[in-house]
């Protein structure tokens, strides 16, 4: 067998054993069950609040992507009509 191969197992193999001489896999045991018992008691949306929701994020979304675009063309605008010292560019070419 190539050398890496039984590198990588001998090294799995020595985790595993500190892991479970430390207590760390009884732990890790103990933090799945009580996830998988905290999941069980979750109240979870039905289809139709799921669709409602989805709707929302969706709406929520498209608004904060239509407002960045424009606030993103009018801070361009101010800008360059600044650094340009040419005020008909400022806001100028948004307004025609």
């Amino acid at each position: 067998m190539p050398f890496w191969t039984i590198f990588w197992a001998v090294l799995i193999v020595v985790v595993f054993v500190l892991l479970w001489t430390t207590g760390k896999i009884d732990a890790i045991k103990k933090h799945l069950h009580e996830t998988r018992e905290q999941l069980r008691k979750a109240t979870w949306p039905t289809r139709e609040e799921l669709k409602q929701h989805i709707v929302v994020v969706m709406l929520s979304s498209l608004l904060l992507a239509v407002f960045t675009v424009i606030a993103d063309q009018i801070v361009r605008e101010l800008i360059w009509g600044a650094l340009l010292k040419d005020p008909s560019t400022a806001l100028g070419s948004m307004i025609q």
